[in-house]
């Protein structure tokens, strides 16, 4: 999770304060990538943190990450390998209707 990882450390931000203790704030975010490369940029969060907001609801929906994050099983190398090859095999073999198809 190398690169994703500042989106976890987002993640991790957001799920330690309330909607209203976010509301209006700026948050910085970093990423150095190996190599010469970086990316610095900021965040506005908006100023509605009313219930039903899209920042309550993302706010809520982090409220149980350090059980999720908990939760997590640790799975040998060969193990985790061997599930994305099952994975990779199967991923978009359901059928499907297209939208304009008829039934």
């Amino acid at each position: 999770m190398y690169t994703p990882s500042v989106y976890g450390c987002l993640a991790s931000l957001l799920a330690q304060y309330s909607a209203q203790q976010l509301a209006g704030s700026r948050i910085g975010v970093f990423s150095y990538g190996s190599g010469l490369a970086a990316s610095m940029f900021s965040l506005k969060v908006s100023q509605n943190s009313d219930a039903g907001s899209p920042l309550e609801k993302l706010v809520s929906s982090l409220s149980d990450l350090e059980v999720r994050l908990n939760s997590r099983k640790c799975v040998a190398p060969e193990k985790f390998a061997e599930i994305m090859k099952v994975r990779e095999d199967t991923h978009h073999l359901g059928k499907h209707r297209e939208e304009t198809e008829q039934p």
